[in-house]
């Protein structure tokens, strides 16, 4: 004979996921709030429903061991019933610190929220908070070289379509990396504006530091050696 099933065997066969799903939908329309820590869910899910983890009437949300016996996250739980908690509380971690510094500038900011699954707004303030700067990111827009340079931007035009000045497309502008301005020959180069004069010299040092690293084995990521090769044999960056 088998034993006759417990009142643990009886709730878990009653807690079936679409009970979940349904008794999670049940509690964000009655209070249109959707909490994604267990701590904050027992506690408000014990407040507003009844006592008691058993199945019927007596709690009208599923328990935490029933969210999480069919979900690995409240966050997965919600997204299974259709709704969008967003990421607003949830901290940034580093490979997402790392996309936004490698796509920021290349990858439109709505993408970048998309790939991210955060809000435009959230991707401009961790921008802010990690100090960077879209139209600085990747070197001297044109609009900044014929501010700095006093060239006209037709000039610089001319450079880049001729193979002459090395360049990197964004998402809204066209970078230049300043150490690339020496071919410009409208450039009195002899008293340049001081700016340019030292953003060209740290350019060159950049440069410097990763080509020895290169040749002392210190650098190991391919990327880093294509990135150089680039910047060192020059060419449309686009």
């Amino acid at each position: 004979m088998h034993p006759p099933p417990t009142r643990r065997t009886f709730a878990r066969a009653w807690c079936t996921r679409e009970r979940v799903i349904a008794g999670l939908r049940r509690f964000y329309k009655e209070h249109s709030v959707a909490p994604t820590s267990t701590e904050d869910w027992h506690q408000l899910a014990g407040r507003h429903g009844c006592r008691g983890g058993g199945p019927g009437t007596r709690r009208p949300y599923p328990s935490l061991y029933g969210v999480l016996r069919h979900f690995d996250t409240f966050r997965q739980a919600w997204a299974a019933a259709g709704i969008d908690v967003g990421r607003r509380q949830e901290s940034w971690s580093e490979l997402e610190d790392w996309y936004l510094r490698e796509g920021m500038g290349l990858i439109p900011r709505t993408e970048l929220a998309r790939d991210l699954h955060r809000t435009p707004d959230a991707i401009h303030r961790r921008l802010y908070d990690l100090g960077l700067h879209s139209y600085q990111r990747w070197g001297w827009t044109l609009h900044h070289v014929e501010r700095v340079a006093q060239i006209p931007r037709h000039r610089l035009q001319t450079y880049i379509e001729q193979g002459e000045l090395p360049y990197l497309r964004g998402s809204k502008c066209v970078y230049i990396d300043p150490g690339d301005l020496l071919v410009v020959q409208e450039i009195d180069w002899q008293h340049p504006p001081a700016e340019l004069e030292e953003a060209v010299l740290q350019a060159w040092r950049e440069r410097l530091v990763k080509l020895l690293a290169v040749r002392t084995g210190a650098s190991e990521d391919p990327s880093e050696r294509n990135h150089l090769s680039a910047q060192t044999l020059g060419g449309a960056r686009d």
